[in-house]
């Protein structure tokens, strides 16, 4: 609409305002202005899907979360040392492990919040949701019988095979898009998406089995809660190089702490396994 702000605004009544005494009992046409519909496919792609907060609201919102995020990860990532370190079983892994879990959800459910509503990043809700899933199923697998965990089994499931095959459709985006989806090239997209779905996949297998025990409960309890600390270390010293001290803002250097953490995954899943599997033989070679 145009011309005077008066104007319009009688436009929009349907009242005429210039009788006698400031108004008439004649009524004018609204005027007909052309909307122009966009239809969602030509917005962009990491706003398509997002809903954004009331930029009135917005600094508050995310001066309270941003400083959680930043505690919980850097807690997250502490416990889950110490849980490395102490010995399986004992007091300080189960304690730490505890921290680990509370100080992981608090971050991943932060950094979700903040990627749907304040800074739109489909490649940080996919990697937050698949890190929430990886800690609940890891602490379930240890804390909960399966048959008293079916209804979070469940859902858990449904949300891993979901973001795994979002991972993965954002991959397929990224190759087709010149290389990269939100600054992220393809390839950990594609690592989410087959994550999430082997992980699904071994929860439908876990529901239909009724049970896990031995060597393939600690199995699984570790690769999940040691993938999500994977995820975690990875964010924090190369997601956020820019922020560590010049001298050590070296790639190579900051590395360390990432593959080191996938070294002692492979380490402690090779040695549950065959720990497992001498445990099966000793029976057997005694009975004959």
């Amino acid at each position: 609409m145009d011309g005077p702000n008066a104007e319009n605004a009688g436009a929009i009544l349907g009242w005429a305002m210039d009788g006698p005494n400031g108004c008439s009992h004649s009524v004018t046409r609204p005027r007909r202005t052309a909307i122009r519909r966009i239809p969602l496919a030509d917005l962009p792609r990491n706003r398509a899907w997002s809903c954004r907060v009331d930029p009135s609201h917005a600094v508050g919102f995310e001066m309270i979360l941003l400083p959680i995020h930043i505690v919980a990860g850097l807690l997250a990532i502490t416990a889950g040392a110490v849980a490395l370190t102490a010995a399986k079983g004992a007091a300080l892994h189960r304690r730490s492990g505890m921290v680990f879990v509370i100080a992981m959800i608090a971050m991943t459910s932060s950094a979700v919040v903040m990627a749907m509503f304040f800074h739109p990043n489909r490649v940080n809700v996919v990697a937050g949701l698949l890190t929430f899933y990886l800690v609940c199923t890891g602490l379930l697998t240890v804390r909960r019988p399966v048959d008293d965990a079916r209804r979070w089994l469940g859902a858990l499931m449904l949300l891993a095979l979901g973001v795994g095959i979002y991972a993965l459709s954002l991959g397929l985006e990224a190759r087709n898009a010149g290389g990269r989806v939100d600054s992220i090239p393809a390839p950990p997209l594609f690592l989410f998406g087959v994550v999430g779905l082997i992980g699904g996949l071994s929860d439908a297998r876990l529901l239909a089995a009724r049970g896990i025990d031995g060597a393939r409960r600690i199995a699984r309890h570790l690769w999940r809660m040691m993938f999500a600390l994977w995820i975690a270390t990875t964010s924090l010293f190369l997601g956020q190089m820019r922020h560590f001290p010049l001298p050590i803002r070296k790639p190579a250097l900051l590395a360390i702490p990432v593959v080191l953490v996938l070294v002692l995954m492979a380490y402690w899943l090779v040695r549950v396994r065959v720990k497992g599997r001498k445990r099966v033989a000793e029976p057997r070679a005694v009975a004959t």
